[in-house]
């Protein structure tokens, strides 16, 4: 971890627009994939900014890059488990709605909420690990 003194005003920016800007996307490319393609396709616009974001600044400042790894790994985490979602949601004919309904919307609202959040921290500086995450990238 790096002193919070350490840190540029750019680095915190481009951190804080790495994680809002994989939120912003995966909200528009899954509005666009549930209205026009497949639900199969819900967030992967937000996997692809955070890649593209992720390999533009990689060879960035320490902080930038944990950042950019961090937004990386949570989106392509949230839609595997999304896509796992819908998978057994297909395969069991929505006969599990019950149990699937509340397991849906934790995913929702992490995928919503958590982004926020690590935004903010990128803002002020700090450090943000994503919680259900899972961590391919360091």
């Amino acid at each position: 971890m790096s002193d919070i003194t350490s840190i540029t005003e750019k680095d915190r920016k481009s951190a804080f627009r790495a994680h809002i800007g994989a939120l912003a996307v995966t909200v528009l490319s899954s509005w666009i994939a549930a209205n026009y393609l497949t639900f199969r396709l819900l967030g992967i616009g937000g996997v692809l900014f955070a890649l593209a974001f992720w390999l533009i600044h990689m060879n960035g400042s320490a902080f930038l890059r944990r950042h950019a790894a961090e937004a990386l790994n949570f989106s392509l985490s949230m839609f595997l488990y999304s896509l796992a979602f819908l998978i057994i949601w297909q395969l069991t004919d929505g006969m599990l709605f019950l149990l699937m309904l509340p397991i849906g919307a934790v995913i929702l609202a992490l995928w919503f909420f958590c982004p926020v959040i690590a935004a903010k921290a990128a803002k002020n500086g700090s450090e943000y690990r994503y919680p259900i995450t899972l961590h391919l990238l360091k």
